[in-house]
């Protein structure tokens, strides 16, 4: 399984993502933040790319419409992994076009992350 979810302290949803990423994955991922609390309690998203090895061919990547459904239930996003995977994951989650910040850290800033993610708007 690709895609795990960690733990959640308060408003901090944490995600280990290993392996190559499918769109049901992705897709439960999602439900899992949408179902974590309402409009009013929006949540930190962490994702930890560990021994990731991209995203797996689905020709429904280019349809956008679940980012659009979880955007209100997220208050920022914050990713750890290798410098390699930066370019692809700032694409892929549409970072300055979604309504909260997103930011992209190396995998040896993860408390960095952390921080950034505690930070006030």
């Amino acid at each position: 399984m690709p895609i795990k979810r960690e733990k959640e302290i308060e408003n901090l949803v944490v995600f280990t993502v290993s392996g190559k990423l499918d769109m049901a994955e992705y897709i439960n991922a999602q439900q899992q933040v949408m179902a974590g609390g309402g409009q009013s309690e929006k949540a930190r998203v962490l994702i930890l790319l560990d021994n990731f090895a991209g995203w797996a061919s689905d020709k429904n990547w280019g349809d956008v419409s679940s980012a659009e459904q979880v955007d209100p239930y997220i208050e920022r996003m914050a990713i750890v992994g290798e410098p390699e995977w930066e370019g692809m994951a700032s694409a892929f989650t549409l970072k300055g076009l979604r309504p909260f910040p997103i930011e992209y850290f190396d995998t040896r800033d993860e408390s960095k992350a952390r921080q950034w993610l505690a930070g006030a708007d």
